[in-house]
């Protein structure tokens, strides 16, 4: 049995979340879907935006949220809200959580109602930042969800893996990778210029929040201890609580003109003036970004985390380093800078190991999570 209609709940529309939910949202618009949209709009990004203006414009229903990043008692208005709508939508209506906040609000106000799909993004205990006892509280959470989610789609087989040491029945655990579709770049000669960036010179590329779990400060730290920056640039792409800190290792380092920050503009279109990929994340879960590079043949030099080995072969496609290991990054950006024919080596692994990732593997693995669902409950 196939789907009718989709309630998607969001809190986080930006960065690789707000991406996920735009891709799967369009998707289900353009095969006839009535889509139905809860959306934050604290962190809020300009193409998330005009997601929510197309929803409405195809017919479907988008509605703002005002909401908190992380699930709290001023939640109860919106869960209201959504359990109302759950309960005027018609039969073949799938239920939609994305992320930790969206995820909390899908499931208490769909469960029993509707099929009830929950995509975490990297389970909050995933993150090293969370403190041993909010972890077991978000633990303790998740665990007793799950009762209430009918399918938990993890974007990566290490996001399964923690479902199932929380406690999640391993029958509701299923993996959909995450996927893009064809980039849509800039030239990169006039890229590279607006950069002030020679043809000569290598480029770095780090394209992040500038929170905690992305280390952007780490990344600086590395690139200095590469030595290459006398030859290479640093190109950051976000902005953030860190946006100090970054700007005050810069100084430190004494590499202003070296590197440059671009702020948090759209990645997509300057992904072509890059020649590696630099992630120094202490938390992840699939990371778009990476799955980006690769489709730009960049090798990539990343940390440790999430299912960052199931897109990086170590050693053929980039290098994979333990989280927060400065001078490995620097170890390794250098070889990479040093050596053209390593360089080449890994571009074509790169782009090679990318077309696991495409934007059709992502909605098709998505629809047939949603069809089995409806199935089980409905028969068909």
């Amino acid at each position: 049995m196939s789907p009718t209609h989709v309630l998607l709940v969001v809190e986080a529309t930006s960065g690789g979340c707000g991406k996920h939910t735009i891709d799967l949202g369009t998707a289900w618009l353009d095969r006839g879907l009535h889509v139905t949209l809860y959306y934050g709009t604290r962190r809020i990004d300009a193409d998330f935006r005009e997601f929510a203006a197309q929803v409405e414009a195809r017919g479907g229903r988008s509605v703002a949220m005002d909401i908190a990043t992380r699930p709290g008692f001023g939640d109860r208005r919106w869960f209201g809200m959504i359990r109302s709508e759950c309960r005027a939508l018609p039969r073949g209506t799938i239920v939609h959580g994305m992320a930790t906040t969206g995820g909390f609000l899908a499931r208490m106000a769909g469960a029993r109602l509707h099929p009830v799909v929950y995509t975490p993004h990297s389970f909050v205990t995933m993150m090293p930042y969370v403190s041993p006892k909010m972890r077991r509280v978000y633990g303790l959470m998740e665990q007793t969800l799950s009762r209430r989610t009918d399918a938990i789609i993890c974007v990566s087989e290490a996001e399964r893996e923690h479902g199932r040491s929380l406690g999640i029945a391993d029958g509701r655990l299923r993996v959909v990778y995450n996927g893009i579709g064809p980039i849509a770049t800039r030239d990169r000669g006039v890229v590279r210029a607006e950069w002030g960036v020679g043809p000569e010179e290598l480029v770095v590329g780090f394209v992040g929040r500038f929170d905690p779990p992305k280390r952007p400060e780490l990344a600086v730290e590395a690139f200095a201890r590469s030595g290459i920056s006398d030859r290479a640039r640093l190109v950051m792409v976000g902005d953030g609580s860190l946006a100090a800190s970054v700007e005050a290792a810069i100084a430190r380092l004494g590499l202003a003109g070296r590197v440059i920050r671009l702020g948090a503009v759209s990645a997509g279109p300057i992904l072509s003036g890059f020649d590696l990929h630099l992630m120094t994340s202490d938390g992840e879960s699939l990371p778009y970004v990476l799955v980006e590079a690769q489709a730009m043949a960049q090798p990539i030099v990343a940390t440790d985390v999430g299912a960052v080995r199931e897109i990086v072969a170590d050693g053929v496609s980039g290098y994979v380093l333990p989280a927060g290991d400065a001078d490995g990054l620097a170890r390794r950006l250098r070889e990479l800078a040093d050596d053209a024919g390593l360089r080449a080596r890994m571009s074509d692994a790169a782009h090679r190991s990318g077309e696991r990732f495409g934007l059709g593997h992502m909605v098709e693995g998505t629809w047939r999570v949603y069809g089995d669902l409806l199935s089980a409950r409905y028969g068909g």
